[in-house]
């Protein structure tokens, strides 16, 4: 007896869109779940960064007297070697020049130490993505609208003067943040030597016109955790319940 050949049947168009759909739909999930490693990853790099400045700041304070870095001139404008390059700085440009003090000092890799590069930012030989706070280089009075009066209360403040080191921040990445068009969360070193990320906390409202307009001046408005109201003595994080 001869057996008829086996027919082989081919997808139908139903078939091949179901196919097609099914395919993108997993792909789909696939690239969310990606995007939500990278992110995650990217997170846990800026905290570690921000936990290193936290104990480079404290061991800086350990070894000057439990004073914040403070390096530029209120009088007038400075001019710092960053890298072989002469930098001109302004009294409140120590938010992003800081690292021209502390990196040959404290960072095995000198004012260029990848901690000061966030994950996906260019390198730069100036802090320009991690913030040193303006409230470590003036006095509290300073941050008070009432009590300001000018760069005669911009010097240096002491570990000692902070009252709430578990709220108050000290570096903060707001370069980064305004550069990914503020797509990046925002990352807090705090004094107490911990770091904690903006999904996390609830702020208080900085002082609203920053530096003011003085010589020095370098940002306008007012950033957490640069311009906090009354300075040390304030905090920048609400307490969890509040």
């Amino acid at each position: 007896m001869e057996f008829g050949k086996a027919t082989r049947r081919g997808f139908s168009l139903v078939e091949l869109a179901i196919s097609i759909c099914i395919v993108a739909v997993l792909l789909a999930l696939s690239l969310k779940s990606l995007r939500f490693a990278v992110l995650r990853s990217t997170g846990t790099v800026r905290l570690s960064q921000l936990a290193t400045h936290g104990r480079v700041l404290a061991m800086y304070c350990a070894d000057y007297k439990e004073c914040f870095p403070f390096f530029l001139r209120p009088e007038q404008p400075s001019v710092l070697s960053v890298g072989g390059n002469d930098v001109t700085m302004k009294f409140f440009d120590s938010y992003w020049g800081w690292n021209a003090l502390v990196g040959p000092l404290y960072y095995p890799g000198g004012v260029a130490d990848t901690a000061f590069q966030p994950p996906k930012c260019r390198p730069t030989l100036t802090s320009l993505y991690y913030w040193y706070s303006a409230t470590l280089v003036s006095a509290p009075e300073f941050w008070q609208l009432e009590t300001r009066t000018g760069p005669a209360q911009w010097k240096a403040q002491r570990l000692s003067s902070v009252q709430f080191p578990s709220a108050k921040a000290q570096v903060v990445n707001w370069g980064e943040v305004l550069s990914s068009g503020r797509t990046a969360e925002t990352g807090f070193s705090l004094i107490d030597g911990s770091a904690t990320s903006s999904k996390f906390i609830k702020f208080e409202i900085p002082i609203p016109d920053g530096e003011g307009n003085w010589e020095g001046s370098a940002l306008q408005g007012g950033y957490v955790g640069i311009h906090t109201v009354a300075g040390v003595r304030g905090r920048d994080l609400i307490p969890v319940g509040n």
